[in-house]
This record gives structure tokens, C-alpha cells and sequence, in this order.
């Protein structure tokens, strides 16, 4: 009876209309009745550069006007504390069967892995999906990209970014992405020794995939407490809701990854928590977005979890089980204890199989503890 009540609205034929409705709309009806599932398809996958500036891999054919690139963390094999440029990647959707990954300088006799998810919505649920990147110059802190003006319910995916210069150290490799309004976007990095080169994704959702996307920047002035929190605004139903992380500068008081590095969670409905292992005086912006997705198209509550490779470069966190190609996991953040080469400080996370999360570095951490967080929803 749902199903056929959400037809005839989306013909026009309920309450007298004569005027059949945008296709959209009848997508959007049909998906909120229960009537199919929002999702065409989802794909995990990862990205591998080996001596190069640049590498591709194949996925399944998506239609990119619908699809969206979530990058889910990387591990470098760099062994030094500086040289970032080396080991910081960019990835792009570049069309319907290939992500790329971009590196600034050739990491010879090195590796990067980049892991991602590419989520592929049923037509009618993405009024529109943008993407590119831009630079952040030297001696700038923050640029500007003006977009085609979305609607109030759309994300900004931060994409990672590429480093221009020579022994980059962790300070000079920080940033952060916001939507800033409907028609721009803003990075924003506090070092202004070198350029930086920002890849996005911005998605317009529609109606029956958002009931809010919310943009927020964390602006902490003289911190020395390890966490800190935000109030949302709208609240969000905390079951239903997605964080995406998109960043944070280093800041003034920034010394090395630990005093920096910070990864949000969604504590309840109303508060997101940032945390970070140190306690030094610090002044930084902290960039997050947070989803809010109707309940009638997701199949289970969200899901969350820590990962810390203090111990094992290889971590699995069991979940509730889930349906792999209807599941999206987000990429929270990462907060190391002690500064340390870049194999050990960076991890890459996936959804392995239907019962298990992994977070992966090249090396543990040793006596230090290298905590990433991760958020997953199952669509129906």
C-alpha cells in the first residue's frame, strides 16, 4: 500500500494533480516507501604508487553523476619523520571505471597505499556531484574555490592533498577543508613555507538520502586539553548519521604529528569530540561535516570504533554483522602519541568483510599508541 501511495504522489494523481512530477521526485518517493534500495552499488578498493607521481586502479563501472569518493586513510613506507611530500596522496574519481592517486614528488623505491570507497546512489537521489582540487600557495594560509551553488543538504569530501617542496615535515603537511557557503569552498593551513594541493568532491543529496548536512569548523585558540567538543546544530539522529573528517591545521604551538593529529567521533546527537594525544598549547581549526540520513532508508543503527596499531600494524574491530555492498565506512581522523616515521604514523581502514573493520600501518607503533576512529551506516 506504501509503495503504491508513493506512485501515485509521484504521478500526480493523489489529491487531484494532474501534473506528473519531476522523475527525481518519483525516485525519492519510491526509495523513502521502502520500495527498493538508494544504493546501486558500493565498491572498496585502494590505490598502490611505487616510484611514481601517480597510479590508477580499476573499479566497476559507475555513473559518476551519482557516485561518491570517500578516502578511507594511507600508509607510506617512507622511513624518516620529514619528507611528506613523498608519502601524502590525492585521489580522484577520474571517470566511471578508474580512481587515481596522486603523489607531488616520486617516492622512489617507496610505497603508497591508498584505500577508498566509491558509493554509487540510484538515480535521483544526487542532484549533482562536483569535483576537482585546487592550491593553497606559499605564504598563503587559506584559498578559495568558488562551486556551482548546491542546496543545504550537501557534503564536502576532502580528498587528500598533494605537498609541493622537499623534506616536508607533518607541521607543513597540515590542512583542512570546509564548505564554506552554497558557492565556495575554503582550505585553510597555517604553514606558509610551501604549497599544498587539495582534491574535492562536493554532493548536492537529495531529499530522501539527507535530512541535514551540516558544515563545521573547530576554531581552538590556545588548547592544552587533549579533547574538545562541538556543539550541532541542528541535531542529528546519532543512528542514522555519517561524520566525514576533513581536516585540521597544525596551528601556532604545532611541533610534530602527536601535537596536532586529532581524530573527531560523533559522541551522541548532539556533540562531536576531538581528541589528540598531547596537551601543549595549541591554536588550530578542525574541519568536520556531519550526515544526517533518514531512517527509512538504512537497514541498521551506525556503527563506530576505534583502531590502535600500538601493537599490531594490522587491527580488526568486529561489528554487527552488515551487507558489504550496501555499507559506508568513513575515515574519522588519526591522533599518534609520539612523533615517529611516517610507516608507523599513517593507517589505511576498510570494511573487509561483513563482520569485520581493519585498519592497517606499515609498522606499530611500539610503545606508543597511533589511534585512528571510524563510522560506518548500512543503507537497505
Amino acid at each position: 500500500m506504501r509503495l503504491l501511495l508513493a506512485l501515485l504522489l509521484a504521478l500526480g494523481l493523489w489529491a487531484g494533480q494532474s501534473a506528473a512530477q519531476p522523475v527525481s521526485t518519483f525516485v525519492q518517493a519510491i526509495a523513502a516507501s521502502g520500495g527498493s534500495s538508494v544504493i546501486n552499488n558500493i565498491q572498496y578498493g585502494s590505490v598502490t604508487i611505487s616510484a611514481a607521481t601517480s597510479a590508477t586502479t580499476t573499479i566497476t563501472s559507475v555513473n559518476t553523476s551519482n557516485a561518491i569518493l570517500f578516502p578511507l586513510g594511507y600508509t607510506s613506507t617512507h622511513n624518516a619523520t620529514t619528507g611528506y611530500e613523498q608519502g601524502s596522496p590525492r585521489l580522484e574519481l577520474t571517470n566511471a571505471t578508474t580512481v587515481t592517486a596522486y603523489l607531488n614528488t616520486t617516492n622512489t623505491g617507496e610505497t603508497v597505499v591508498a584505500n577508498f570507497v566509491v558509493v554509487e546512489f540510484a538515480s535521483g537521489n544526487v542532484n549533482s556531484i562536483q569535483a576537482g582540487s585546487f592550491t593553497l600557495a606559499s605564504g598563503s594560509t587559506s584559498t578559495t574555490q568558488t562551486i556551482t551553488s548546491v542546496g543545504s543538504c550537501s557534503i564536502a569530501i576532502n580528498l587528500g592533498w598533494t605537498i609541493n617542496g622537499s623534506g616536508m615535515s607533518s607541521v607543513q603537511q597540515a590542512m583542512g577543508l570546509e564548505l564554506t557557503n552554497s558557492t565556495t569552498l575554503t582550505g585553510y593551513k597555517d604553514q606558509t613555507s610551501n604549497a599544498i594541493t587539495v582534491g574535492y568532491m562536493v554532493a548536492d543529496l537529495g531529499a530522501a538520502i539527507c535530512t541535514s548536512a551540516t558544515n563545521y569548523k573547530k576554531v581552538l585558540s590556545g588548547n592544552t586539553s587533549a579533547t574538545w567538543t562541538q556543539t550541532l546544530s541542528p541535531t542529528v539522529t546519532a543512528n542514522n548519521a555519517l561524520l566525514i573528517f576533513n581536516g585540521c591545521t597544525a596551528g601556532s604551538g604545532a611541533s610534530n604529528f602527536p601535537s596536532w593529529g586529532t581524530y573527531t567521533t560523533l559522541t551522541n546527537g548532539s556533540t562531536v569530540t576531538g581528541t589528540r594525544t598531547t596537551t601543549g598549547s595549541l591554536s588550530q581549526n578542525c574541519l568536520f561535516m556531519v550526515w544526517d540520513i533518514p531512517g527509512s532508508v538504512l537497514n541498521s543503527a551506525a556503527q563506530e570504533g576505534l583502531a590502535d596499531t600500538k601493537t599490531n600494524p594490522s587491527v580488526t574491530n568486529t561489528i554487527t554483522s552488515v551487507s558489504t555492498t550496501k555499507t559506508v565506512l568513513t575515515d574519522n581522523g588519526i591522533a599518534p602519541a609520539a612523533s615517529a616515521v611516517l610507516q608507523t604514523v599513517r593507517q589505511r581502514t576498510t570494511l573487509t568483510n561483513a563482520t569485520t573493520v581493519t585498519t592497517q600501518a606499515i609498522a606499530q607503533g611500539g610503545s606508543s599508541s597511533i589511534t585512528t576512529d571510524w563510522r560506518l551506516v548500512e543503507f537497505k
